[in-house]
């Protein structure tokens, strides 16, 4: 591999390391890059020079996370890492109605088609459930819902984030948020949602702060 390539594929990793860093699953998504990397490797050369012209976005992620994340949504050669950069934007509050439709789409999609898949046949979702968690953030809780909005899947993906770490106590908080939405209060005057807090209660004792 000639150093430029190798460059370039550092700079891959490195938009991917960043964008999961601001996300639950911060460790999970280096294997399917380089599950990825098979289809994509060798690079074409007009990807590798683009992706050693971004020195400017690693001062730019401490600087500017922001702005960094949305060079890498509008910009990275990789749908993965553009996806997980939208994830992580509505995650930390930048919602935007687009956003919000790319996101409901990875629930339906997300990495799915990996469980699929001989060599990952225990790969989870974890794209679609970082999509689900992030929309029912706590940042976005006043947000309306996508008109793409699918409440089965997002009850089914709760389901199993509540069995898969590190999204338990996330999936917990979003049951609560679920039950608001749907017409029930948050307080103990409404049964459901007091029923709630006693069986996720160990997991919403882990929810970070």
């Amino acid at each position: 591999m000639s150093s430029q390539m190798l460059q370039a594929v550092q700079a891959l990793f490195h938009e991917l390391n960043f964008c999961s860093s601001l996300l639950i699953g911060k460790k999970v998504f280096v294997p399917l890059l380089d599950r990825q990397m098979d289809s994509y490797f060798p690079l074409p050369d007009e990807i590798v020079q683009e992706l050693i012209d971004q020195g400017q976005l690693t001062p730019m992620m401490k600087q500017d996370p922001v702005k960094a994340l949305e060079i890498i949504e509008k910009d990275s050669p990789l749908l993965l890492n553009r996806d997980l950069a939208s994830v992580a934007l509505v995650r930390v509050g930048a919602w935007t109605e687009k956003r919000a439709d790319r996101l409901c789409g990875l629930m339906e999609a997300g990495e799915a088609n990996n469980m699929l898949e001989e060599e990952a046949p225990d790969s989870k979702p974890y794209l679609s459930l970082e999509a689900a968690m992030a929309l029912c953030h706590w940042n976005n809780q006043e947000r309306p819902l996508s008109r793409w909005w699918n409440w089965k899947l997002f009850l089914d993906l709760l389901d199993l984030g509540l069995v898969t770490p590190p999204y338990e106590p996330w999936a917990a908080q979003g049951y609560l948020w679920a039950h608001q939405q749907q017409g029930g209060e948050l307080s103990d005057s409404d049964p459901t949602y007091k029923e709630l807090v006693i069986s996720l209660g160990p997991l919403l004792e882990n929810l970070p702060t």
